[in-house]
């Protein structure tokens, strides 16, 4: 009786169990050349060269050298071909150290959305996405191979809540999706910005956030407030109706600048701008901006 194939480790067998396949579809682990082995084009993951990927890899890459690969790659044949299902990173830093042979696990799957998803669950089990990287393998499941939210949710042992969630973060601007992509900004903020009506208010209130380095909470609480404002203020059309075109214009020019909530009142002979500021630190942003106006 041929020797039963060995069993996976615990990542890839939640993979498997997610899809309702079995580690004894396996074959057991076998020897390969690392660059016989092709790239996923279904991998999710993009960064693999900002300064904290490439600091992650160079230790891999020490950890392999030191040690060997320890945990197989996973591959599917096809075509006579092998491909890569899970571990690009792993099968990089074993072809830049050069070595001749590694340990690869083949997994036999047959369609591209079962190959896509074992990618995702296996950079998700290792925290490898990005918040980005994840809506958009989301939205390539759902856009390109029709799948529902409660589907790909089932698929990969996620909530349908959270994938659509998630998939919500692509319609932010371009700038506050580099920042979440960059991890300089977390999902959640991000998420408390889609309560805002417009791209230019979006980006304001990011600029406080970075500026006062707020939480999640203290940026919901913040938008809050600003809602809160912007409605008292439509519950009184008389003077809102009574401004003029150009009061409107300057209205906007200021807040655009000053990154915070303006208003103008005009009077018959005089007029008030009030601006809105959110602590001590706001204020000095603020006063900073004002000075530089003079230069």
């Amino acid at each position: 009786m041929p020797e039963k194939p060995k069993r996976l480790g615990r990542g890839l067998d939640a993979i498997l169990d997610s899809l309702g396949a079995s580690s004894d579809d396996v074959s057991a682990v076998i020897s390969l050349d690392p660059n016989e082995i092709e790239p996923n084009p279904f991998q999710p993951r993009k960064d693999f060269n900002s300064e904290k990927a490439l600091q992650a890899f160079e230790d891999l890459k020490n950890s392999i050298n030191s040690k060997g690969l320890i945990q197989p790659v996973t591959v599917r044949e096809i075509d006579g071909k092998y491909e890569l299902i899970a571990g690009e990173r792993r099968l990089r830093a074993c072809q830049e150290l050069k070595l001749e042979s590694i340990p690869v696990h083949i997994l036999e799957v047959d369609s591209d959305v079962d190959m896509m998803e074992m990618a995702l669950i296996e950079n998700l089990q290792r925290d490898n996405l990005n918040p980005l990287e994840e809506a958009e393998a989301y939205a390539l499941l759902a856009e390109k191979y029709k799948l529902s939210h409660e589907k790909i949710a089932g698929n990969i042992g996620k909530s349908r809540v959270a994938i659509t969630n998630s998939l919500r973060l692509l319609k932010l601007p371009a700038e506050i999706k580099l920042a979440v992509k960059n991890l300089v900004l977390s999902a959640g903020h991000a998420r408390a910005f889609l309560g805002l009506d417009s791209e230019k208010e979006i980006i304001n209130v990011f600029k406080v956030v970075r500026r006062q380095n707020l939480s999640v909470r203290e940026t919901e609480n913040y938008i809050r407030k600003l809602k809160s404002e912007k409605k008292q203020s439509a519950k009184k059309p008389s003077k809102k109706q009574t401004k003029s075109i150009y009061v409107r214009k300057s209205e906007e020019l200021l807040m655009a600048r000053l990154g915070t909530r303006v208003q103008i009142k005009p009077g018959r002979k005089k007029g008030v701008i009030e601006v809105q500021y959110f602590g001590d630190e706001d204020l000095e942003r603020i006063i900073e901006l004002l000075e530089k106006l003079d230069d």
